[in-house]
């Protein structure tokens, strides 16, 4: 078993847990960081993390997809409200949310307006 020690690991990040994966694996699927042997650690605290809202859409795919090119930037981000439209079933989609780190907002709101608008390129 291996897992990832990176401490800003998106996966770290948006579960509060340590990745785990075979011994097969060499690098994180979340941050490509190099894996180390063994079974990951006790689950350890990153605090409370003040997150920053950057993007809002009535469109959960497009949520999703702009948190795949952030994280793809290396930018951990996380999509809030997502799971809400099942809760409520046929009623209209409820607004989802991209947020980000503070350090991270300068570069993923430049980011997001290019998506939003259909610049951006990968």
């Amino acid at each position: 078993m291996k897992h990832c020690s990176n401490t800003e690991c998106a996966h770290l990040i948006r579960f509060n847990r340590i990745a785990e994966y075979r011994d097969e694996a060499v690098t994180c699927s979340d941050c490509a960081g190099s894996l180390s042997d063994g079974e990951a650690p006790e689950p350890i605290s990153v605090g409370f993390r003040e997150l920053v809202t950057i993007y809002e859409s009535r469109d959960q795919i497009r949520g999703h997809l702009l948190r795949s090119l952030l994280e793809q930037r290396e930018i951990p981000a996380v999509v809030i409200g997502d799971a809400l439209g099942a809760a409520v079933g046929e009623l209209p989609v409820l607004t989802v949310r991209v947020q980000v780190p503070p350090e991270f907002v300068r570069e993923a709101s430049r980011l997001a307006l290019a998506f939003d608008a259909g610049e951006l390129e990968d």
